[in-house]
């Protein structure tokens, strides 16, 4: 989905702060894990046609993971503070919510 469809009026500034998310996150070494991420999205997606649950789960704070489809954002807007990524591999766990009707 384009940043146009998803409401994002400044395109110039969440593109600059995907640009230094994306370079922290290869510094990190953790390029590889954000597609395999993406992957499990997607499959779910495909397999099970089950979206993940909007603006809710520690990924929704990094524009990244919007734009590469992780988390999901009705107004990106509204998304806030950049999420901190040594905070996150400190806590080792990325969560992604999916609605309670999809789960079962």
């Amino acid at each position: 989905m384009g940043q146009k469809q998803l409401g994002n009026e400044d395109y110039d500034l969440f593109h600059k702060l995907v640009d230094a998310e994306v370079d922290f996150i290869a510094e990190l070494e953790l390029a590889q894990d954000m597609l395999a991420i993406k992957s499990l999205v997607d499959g779910v997606k495909q397999s099970f046609g089950a979206i993940r649950t909007a603006e809710k789960g520690d990924s929704v704070k990094s524009p990244t993971t919007v734009a590469l489809g992780i988390a999901y954002f009705e107004d990106i807007n509204r998304i806030g503070i950049p999420l901190t990524w040594s905070e996150m591999i400190k806590q080792k766990l990325l969560t992604i919510y999916y609605p309670e009707e999809s789960q079962n």
